[in-house]
């Protein structure tokens, strides 16, 4: 989806993959190849390359974001050409916004977001660096999303709450009041699991 979003988004032409999984070494995908891991990353700058994207959602995001500003790289931000982005909407350097997303005016998305498949960021709506939200998920006007929060897919946020940093909400849920951070909420209402 990354590589199929930055081709056609225009943002990038994807030159090398990197992976940790040395059985992927040396094979393609899309076309692109993959290399290595990710200590290539300061060779890759050496031979020329300017630009890197994340390829991961939940998890390693954040590090391989820190770990691609290291090695001297900047970040490409890519917005599907299928998605809705308004002109008074910010995406941060390194955002993905997919294909059928909409990210409405006011909107303000961090550095390193992932917005998925058909997403919906409703008007003045805060996510911090590295949020995921996954596909299908609503989040109403306003609503505030704290650094490295997972929102599920098919979620549904209620305008005005705070989702704190490292909260994830369960696929489906639909959450009514305010999660507190590195907390886990599922359900219809949601509420914490323990």
């Amino acid at each position: 989806m990354v590589i199929d979003c930055l081709r056609l988004s225009g943002a990038a032409e994807p030159w090398v993959i990197l992976d940790p999984d040395v059985r992927l070494w040396g094979s393609q995908v899309d076309e692109v190849p993959v290399r290595g891991g990710d200590d290539l990353l300061p060779q890759l700058r050496a031979e020329g390359i300017a630009f890197f994207s994340v390829g991961l959602g939940l998890g390693p995001r954040a590090r391989l974001f820190a770990a691609g500003l290291a090695a001297g790289l900047q970040p490409v931000t890519a917005i599907h050409p299928r998605a809705t982005v308004s002109s008074r909407a910010n995406v941060g350097a390194g955002g993905q916004v997919f294909a059928a997303a909409v990210v409405n005016p006011g909107a303000t998305i961090g550095e390193n977001c992932v917005i998925n498949t058909g997403a919906i960021i409703e008007h003045d709506c805060v996510l911090a660096s590295h949020v995921h939200v996954a596909s299908g998920a609503c989040l109403a006007g306003t609503v505030t999303i704290g650094e490295g929060a997972f929102i599920g897919a098919g979620s549904t946020i209620r305008q005005g709450l705070h989702i704190g940093a490292g909260a994830l909400v369960g696929a489906g849920a639909v959450v009514v009041k305010s999660v507190a951070a590195d907390r886990t909420v599922a359900g219809v209402p949601a509420r914490e699991l323990t």
